[in-house]
């Protein structure tokens, strides 16, 4: 993807808008995000694309652990998902889907939540810098089902230390074990954790 100043593109007038609108235009209409990046002559040198070799290495894991888990009956869903964290921990795997900073120290740590669980997360602090840092905190990808902390340690780790910043990686419990909402109040009551505990982090 590639960022755009929205400042340099021109509005179109009603009669170039391919949908009439009951009111004025707004700003985020399908229509006028569509029309609006037409108006783009985009420099492929300046896009910023996945790696050819992490897209391979997505391409071949894919490949290997079959139909995606979103269209896996529930009783499949853990088995498929252990079977991808297999794959991205084999020897060699960290080359391709990337490395751990140097530069940055890791820590485990636990919140604990209301209900009395004990959730896992995993700080990420650069090495060279001290003091007050700010902070993000990260939800690792797969939809709710899948997936661990350890897939994103690359970008977690390389955010840490760009930018200076701590990184909070939060391994919240998943579907379908834990059904819906469970997921997203535990990356709500870890952010909560994260804004408490601040002075210490």
């Amino acid at each position: 993807r590639t960022v755009l100043a929205p400042s340099s593109v021109r509005r179109p007038a009603p009669a170039e808008c391919p949908v009439e609108c009951p009111a004025e235009c707004p700003v985020e209409c399908a229509s006028w995000l569509t029309l609006r990046s037409s108006q783009f002559d985009v420099d492929e040198r300046q896009a910023m694309g996945v790696p050819l070799r992490t897209r391979v290495f997505w391409k071949i894991v894919s490949t290997l652990e079959g139909p995606s888990i979103f269209q896996l009956p529930k009783e499949q869903v853990r088995a498929a998902s252990e079977r991808r964290r297999r794959l991205t921990r084999l020897p060699g795997a960290s080359l391709l889907a990337g490395r751990t900073h140097r530069g940055v120290g890791i820590e485990d740590r636990t919140c604990t939540l209301a209900d009395g669980t004990a959730l896992p997360l995993r700080l990420y602090r650069p090495r060279q810098v001290s003091g007050l840092l700010p902070a993000v905190v990260n939800f690792h990808g797969g939809g709710f089902a899948s997936g661990d902390p350890q897939q994103s340690q690359w970008w977690c780790s390389s955010v840490a230390a760009r930018a200076e910043a701590v990184v909070v990686s939060v391994d919240y419990r998943l579907a379908p074990e834990h059904v819906f909402p469970v997921a997203a109040e535990d990356c709500y009551a870890a952010t909560a954790w994260v804004a408490q505990h601040a002075a210490e982090l």
